[in-house]
């Protein structure tokens, strides 16, 4: 916590929004890790809400080919989501 919290002051974020940040970083990761190993809760899981029917696929085409890839690539995911978070760290300086 110390290091990632030095490094948010680095990048001129207050006090304030250093700690916010640390606790957004430490949100996703344990999040994107607990959907890596235990997978999407129980009944909000959008392919099978698709799959069972519950959902007319031609009102949700979005949602439709969002859960119609092959495989989700979760490292790729991850590393989509941490730069977007460190981007938007860059860019509120």
């Amino acid at each position: 916590m110390e290091i990632t919290l030095a490094a948010l002051r680095e990048t001129a974020l207050s006090r304030a929004d250093a700690a916010r940040g640390y606790f957004l970083l430490m949100n996703f990761v344990l999040g994107q890790l607990s959907y890596e190993v235990r997978g999407p809760f129980k009944g909000l899981d959008p392919a099978e809400t698709v799959k069972s029917g519950r959902l007319e696929s031609t009102d949700f085409t979005h949602i439709e080919h969002a859960v119609s890839l092959d495989q989700w690539d979760f490292e790729r995911a991850f590393e989509f989501g941490l730069s977007t978070i460190l981007a938007g760290f860059s860019s509120s300086k």
